[in-house]
């Protein structure tokens, strides 16, 4: 009876034991290995250009908005001088010809107040001589008669038909002095215009030109450290040639790859915990942005025996610049499950996180 009853016990320890490693295996985490990859950014030029002095060596550390290179192109600054003396002429240009133009609209001016003053004087004296004549044949009664008997006629002196001409005359070349002058006022605003034209376009491709030789002074756009230099000083540059590249101090990313029985225990958006085998204390969350479309082989670094080929999918993940893993460093890379993750606990969109591992946690996690 003992015997069956022991023999109860083993088979319930074994039902349990069982049933313990189903769960462990049904909420296994898929751990895989990758390599600490850093950001590069290579220095170039769309045009050929000339080295003309380099700022900085490779492995030296630099900051954001450091100058790199100066860079020299001749027929940059050949045209820069061309447009600015074209620009200066035309100025120049438009001042005579303002000048040439508003000289001869003041001459028609003054010619006109001339004559006019001089006709209005013809005109008063000729008004002066009737007013006279009037006051002489006033007491003369057969003239006086004789010149009544005009005006009922309609038969003008010839002093009113003089005076009526030299006012004619007068309205007349008023009118044509006016009109001259017109033109001569459209005139100057018609060249004022199409010299602001022309200008205006010479001044912008300045602007764009100065634009391109300010763009000659390359200047760091991260703090990192310089990779490689491809050039010495006085070269000549291909259009897109790396000059030189830049790297981030610390790595950016992760670039791991997780084997083809396992890949789809990961995706896109996953919180993964990326941990140094060489030092377990240096430890990050990073994020997945990528995974790859395909299977592809392990590189040879990352295989377990570089004798035996591996497959699976490439997984690029994030991690916060602020980290203590070296460039090229082999990194294992766990994902973050739900119940490991404390109450309230939320990873920052910075992914800003730099923990060591709780007591118990598993870091050395499984190879691919």
């Amino acid at each position: 009876m003992s015997r069956i009853k022991l023999l109860y016990i083993v088979w319930f320890g074994c039902v349990v034991a069982l049933v313990m490693v189903s769960r462990d295996n049904g909420t296994e985490v898929a751990t895989f290995f990758g390599i600490a990859e850093t950001r590069e950014i290579v220095v170039n030029a769309e045009k050929a250009v000339e080295v003309r002095k380099i700022h900085v060596v490779p492995g030296q550390l630099i900051n954001t908005g450091q100058l790199l290179v100066a860079l020299d192109r001749p027929e940059l600054t050949h045209r820069i001088n061309e447009i600015s003396n074209q620009i200066d002429k035309l100025k120049a240009q438009q001042l005579v010809n303002a000048a040439d133009i508003q000289a001869r609209i003041n001459e028609l001016e003054a010619q006109q107040k001339a004559t006019v003053a001089d006709l209005r004087n013809k005109i008063a004296q000729l008004d002066n001589k009737q007013q006279i004549n009037k006051g002489l044949t006033a007491n003369l009664r057969s003239i006086q008669q004789n010149d009544d008997t005009t005006a009922q006629k309609g038969i003008k002196s010839p002093l009113q038909v003089q005076a009526e001409s030299l006012e004619k005359e007068l309205e007349l070349g008023t009118h044509l002095t006016q009109l001259k002058i017109k033109t001569l006022k459209e005139t100057l605003n018609s060249s004022k215009t199409a010299g602001s034209i022309q200008r205006k376009g010479l001044e912008e491709e300045l602007s764009l030109l100065h634009a391109e030789k300010k763009d000659l002074l390359k200047h760091s756009p991260i703090t990192g450290v310089i990779g490689s230099v491809n050039f010495k000083q006085g070269e000549r540059v291909s259009p897109f040639d790396p000059i030189l590249t830049v790297h981030s101090r610390s790595p950016a990313y992760v670039e791991g790859y997780i084997h083809e029985n396992v890949y789809s225990r990961i995706s896109v958006k996953d919180k993964v915990r990326v941990v140094s085998m060489a030092n377990k204390s240096a430890t990050t969350i990073g994020e997945v942005v990528g995974v790859g479309a395909r299977i592809v082989e392990y590189p040879l670094r990352l295989r377990k025996r570089p004798d035996i080929q591996m497959w699976g999918r490439e997984v690029q993940i994030l991690i916060p610049p602020e980290n203590r893993f070296l460039l090229g460093e082999k990194l294992i890379i766990t994902p973050v499950e739900l119940r490991d993750r404390p109450t309230g606990f939320r990873i920052p969109d910075a992914l800003s996180i730099n923990r060591k591992p709780s007591q118990g946690e598993t870091s050395e996690g499984k190879g691919p």
